[in-house]
C-alpha cells in the first residue's frame, strides 16, 4: 500500500504534467541544437517532438479537466485553454468556408468571426491575468 495521501486523480494529473514537461524539455534541447546548425534529421526529430509535446499537453489538460477540483486555478487554466483552442478552430473553419457563400451571408459570417475573435482575445487576456502574480 502506498502511504501517499493524494488521490488517484492527483497522481494522474501529476504524472501527465511530468510527461508534458519532459517532452517540452527534450523539444527545447533539440531546437537549440537545430539553431546551431542541425541537419534534416534534426528537423524531423524536432517536428516529432513538437507533435509529442502537443499530445502530452492535450493529455495533461484532459486529465486536469477530468480529475482536478473545478475551484483550482489549474482547472480554470485548462478550461480556458481548451475553450480558446475550440474557438480558434471554429474561427478558422468559418473563415475558410466564407469564400463559397453569397455576399450577404459572407458579411454575416465575417461579422460573427470578428465577434468570436474578440471573445478569444478576451479569454486569452483572462488567462494571462489569472497566471500573472498580483504582488
Amino acid at each position: 500500500m502506498i502511504d501517499d495521501p493524494r488521490t488517484t486523480g492527483e497522481l494522474i494529473v501529476t504524472s501527465r504534467l511530468l510527461v508534458m514537461q519532459s517532452k517540452r524539455l527534450m523539444l527545447a534541447s533539440v531546437e537549440r541544437r537545430l539553431l546551431s546548425g542541425g541537419h534534416d534529421d534534426m528537423r524531423i526529430r524536432a517536428a516529432r517532438l513538437h507533435a509529442a509535446s502537443d499530445r502530452a499537453h492535450h493529455a495533461y489538460e484532459s486529465s486536469v479537466l477530468a480529475w482536478s477540483a473545478t475551484s483550482s486555478s489549474e482547472y480554470r487554466l485548462a478550461a480556458y485553454g481548451r475553450l480558446v483552442g475550440l474557438a480558434e478552430n471554429l474561427s478558422s473553419e468559418l473563415q475558410h468556408g466564407m469564400g463559397d457563400l453569397p455576399a450577404g451571408e459572407r458579411f454575416e459570417v465575417s461579422t460573427e468571426v470578428q465577434m468570436l475573435d474578440e471573445f478569444i482575445r478576451q479569454w486569452r487576456d483572462g488567462l494571462l491575468t489569472s497566471v500573472t502574480p498580483t504582488d
